[in-house]
């Protein structure tokens, strides 16, 4: 998945763990869980390297979320 997201850059120009600010973490999570992309279009679109933090994004979002539309 790393690759498809990523290309070839992904693999060759790994520089270790990378940082991303609040906004990036959102907006990430909000167009997977609401907007419906698919994980490999989020990685790419926000340049997110590995699918575990998005889908930890994605856990925090909707556990955040989700029981305030219920409220």
């Amino acid at each position: 998945m790393l690759y498809r997201s990523g290309g070839e850059e992904s693999f060759m120009g790994a520089q270790g763990s990378r940082r991303y600010d609040w906004e990036t973490k959102a907006a990430a999570a909000r167009d997977h869980v609401d907007n419906g992309l698919t994980v490999t279009e989020v990685m790419a679109k926000y340049d997110v390297a590995s699918v575990a933090p998005l889908r930890r994004w994605c856990r925090e979002y909707r556990a955040v979320v989700w029981p305030s539309m219920t409220a």
